[in-house]
């Protein structure tokens, strides 16, 4: 049975960035989660969500992936959720992304969203990616 692909893609895209010595460079360490723990230290990062849809053909059983990666910061203004964003975007759109059990047809950047938070001292980089992938024959 093959890994399903949007655990495969995840499991890629966390290898490449805790990988990226620039992002752990801002980080301040591999501060990148699936969960993250109760109080994570900032800034930090957390994957997902995740959305996958049919992109089948006659040939393949396709999946198309909308996946969002948000970075976390208590850094006065936004400046340091904007250098995150375009530091988690330049570590995965430049990579050679391998997927367990899928080839990836397509990996691109699509949106990033920055704002601040309610609680007003926290600011969120969510940066949105678009990817196909195709189950390995």
């Amino acid at each position: 049975m093959l890994p399903s692909p949007g655990f495969a893609l995840q499991q890629a895209c966390v290898a490449t960035l805790k990988a990226n010595a620039t992002l752990r460079s801002l980080l301040g360490g591999e501060r990148i989660y699936d969960a993250p723990p109760a109080r994570p230290p900032y800034p930090y990062v957390i994957v997902g969500p995740h959305t996958l849809r049919d992109f089948s053909s006659s040939e393949s059983f396709g999946k198309e992936h909308i996946f969002t990666i948000s970075a976390y910061s208590r850094s006065a203004g936004l400046r340091e959720a904007y250098v995150l964003a375009e530091a988690i975007s330049a570590a995965l759109t430049t990579a050679s992304l391998s997927l367990t059990g899928h080839h990836l047809v397509l990996f691109r950047f699509d949106t990033a969203d920055i704002r601040r938070e309610a609680d007003a001292l926290t600011s969120r980089a969510s940066i949105t990616f678009r990817a196909i992938s195709e189950p390995i024959s």
